[in-house]
């Protein structure tokens, strides 16, 4: 039964294994903890309100624990727009003799702990998440309190790298190639495609090593798109190769040249059937019908 009228003081009095609780001064609660022999508080309220002002937990000895974890400070690394570092474990024990309870928690929305709160010896595991990060490092800290400890709170300082690809000329496809007969007219241009696989933008410009090779616009920013034409008017048949060059300054790979293959060939027969196939023997319609196989030629000798 709760007194809702007056104040009244619950005494706490841990010695060793023994538990003591005291109302007004008056002991009402006796009992030994094997589990935890050097003490351990733990204040529950159940299925009733308590509020709680300032505990004031007093010994006879001097606290002389202290949290031990085994690492005081992590170091991740992942790569942008790439899967989470692994997780790392850090090993929470007490130096001191004894056990002490104690917390963890994170300044970081990047930053996880499982499992928040134990006893000694335990664990947390210290997760990182990249998903919604840029490029850059990113500096974070796991807080242990133990109210026990002669050192709490004690921090894990955790630095993240997210390393981001460096800026380069990217061109897809990677080689065109062409074909044009000669007293045709020259094959459709074809799109290359120019980006940065790395971030951001960059310009650049683009150039020609042959006449018969052409590339247009001469210049843009990445993402974006250059249409390369060939004429093939006035060549010989053969095979040609010529370059594009692309070229951005500050970039590690500029230039990049894409090579650019014309074959020409020429036309071994030009019929367009406007005599009406003069010299010609015209199949009738259906499937051949009607056609006469050859009839094999033997010679013959006469006698004179």
């Amino acid at each position: 039964m709760f007194d809702t009228s007056n104040f009244h003081n619950v005494t706490l009095v841990f010695n060793g294994s023994q538990i003591q609780v005291q109302y007004d001064g008056k002991n009402i609660i006796t009992t030994t903890d094997s589990a935890y022999t050097s003490g351990l508080i733990a204040l529950e309220g159940f299925t009733q309100v308590v509020s709680f002002g300032d505990i004031l937990v007093t010994s006879q000895n001097s606290n002389t624990g202290s949290l031990t974890p085994s690492a005081t400070s992590l170091s991740y690394s992942a790569n942008y727009g790439g899967p989470n570092p692994t997780a790392q474990t850090v090993q929470v024990t007490a130096g001191g003799g004894g056990s002490l309870a104690w917390t963890a928690s994170s300044n970081a929305w990047w930053l996880t702990v499982v499992a928040s709160g134990g006893a000694t010896p335990g664990s947390v595991q210290v997760s990182i998440s990249t998903s919604t990060l840029g490029a850059g490092t990113f500096n974070g800290t796991i807080t242990l309190v133990s109210l026990g400890a002669i050192n709490s709170p004690l921090a894990i300082n955790v630095t993240l790298t997210v390393i981001a690809p460096p800026s380069a000329i990217g061109a897809s496809p990677s080689t065109l190639n062409f074909v044009a007969l000669t007293g045709q007219a020259s094959p459709p241009a074809q799109t290359l495609a120019i980006v940065n696989p790395g971030l951001g933008s960059f310009s650049y410009t683009v150039a020609t090593d042959s006449s018969w090779l052409s590339a247009s616009p001469a210049s843009g920013s990445t993402p974006a798109s250059a249409s390369i034409g060939v004429n093939a008017a006035g060549l010989a048949t053969g095979r040609y190769t010529g370059y594009v060059t692309i070229t951005a300054s500050g970039i590690a790979n500029s230039p990049l040249s894409v090579p650019i293959t014309l074959q020409v060939l020429s036309q071994d027969m030009n019929e367009t059937f406007g005599n009406l196939g003069t010299g010609w023997i015209i199949s009738p319609m259906g499937n051949s019908a009607g056609w006469t196989p050859p009839t094999a030629y033997t010679p013959t000798m006469e006698a004179a």
